[in-house]
């Protein structure tokens, strides 16, 4: 039947809540994740560019004397530190003077997150200058290791927070609506009623004012109902004293005679014996 078809409204207003929570989950999730991921890729850049800058300045020195083996030591210094995945010095003719790139590690985050929020690795460069003349280029890539366990970690501590707050969101939101709801199934029994003609009235009302509206508006009708139902029953109990009893002696008249008579003839089988 369509009421066995027909879905409750508290449930369907949960799920219609619930597909909007789920919805502002995803959207915050991706909106902290993706702004985390900006800022991180923004940092790496400066600091890419920072060390490549400040590296350029401290070989101006080194490189006009030849001295390569501090050259090498200053870009060690930077490379151990582990924040960078590449340090690469070139003469201004094209020579490789240095060269140290940190082989590929297994990301320490899951795959499928490193695959679906790709960093990547933002490179810094600077020229060597002696004066006027360029003695070399300075390339730094950081690396994108130590910004995929940040952004990891950020997420899900994200994660969690929205979805503590969403899950408290929806308790609350289920036990208003719950409360809101319930004098429901009293409005629906006061109208059966009515239609049985068993008239009452609710005496607590909800306390949504809509529902509060529609319970006064069944109890206005409870009481008018019953009001005239009433007002009927006399009118007709009026009517049937007056067309049938006598009004001087307060017996049944001719007329109630006469149809009790016809009834009884009509019937003959109640006097077979």
């Amino acid at each position: 039947t369509l009421a066995e078809r027909s879905m409750k409204l508290s449930r369907l207003l949960i799920l219609i809540i619930a597909c909007l929570l789920a919805l502002v989950f995803a959207g915050a999730s991706a909106i902290v994740i993706n702004n985390s991921r900006d800022y991180l890729v923004e940092q790496m850049r400066s600091h890419a560019q920072d060390t490549a800058t400040s590296l350029g300045l401290s070989l101006s020195s080194t490189l006009k004397n030849g001295n390569t083996a501090m050259m090498n030591s200053m870009a060690d210094v930077i490379f151990d530190s582990g924040y960078y995945q590449e340090v690469v010095i070139r003469a201004i003719s094209g020579e490789l003077l240095v060269s140290r790139v940190q082989a590929p590690q297994p990301m320490e985050v899951p795959h499928w997150f490193a695959n679906l929020f790709v960093l990547e690795a933002p490179r810094g460069q600077s020229l060597v200058m002696s004066g006027w003349k360029q003695l070399a280029t300075v390339e730094v890539a950081s690396h994108p290791g130590h910004a995929y366990r940040e952004l990891w970690r950020v997420s899900r501590q994200a994660f969690w927070w929205i979805m503590g707050i969403g899950a408290a969101s929806f308790i609350l939101i289920f036990v208003v609506l719950r409360l809101a709801l319930a004098p429901l199934n009293a409005m629906e029994t006061l109208a059966l009623g009515i239609s049985n003609r068993r008239f009452g009235v609710l005496k607590k009302l909800p306390w949504a004012r809509e529902l509060r509206r529609v319970a006064h508006a069944l109890n206005t009708m409870s009481l008018t109902v019953e009001r005239m139902l009433g007002e009927q029953t006399s009118l007709a109990e009026r009517l049937h004293v007056k067309a049938y009893v006598d009004g001087v002696t307060g017996l049944a008249n001719g007329r109630d005679f006469r149809e009790r008579l016809d009834h009884l003839l009509d019937a003959p089988e109640e006097f077979s014996n």
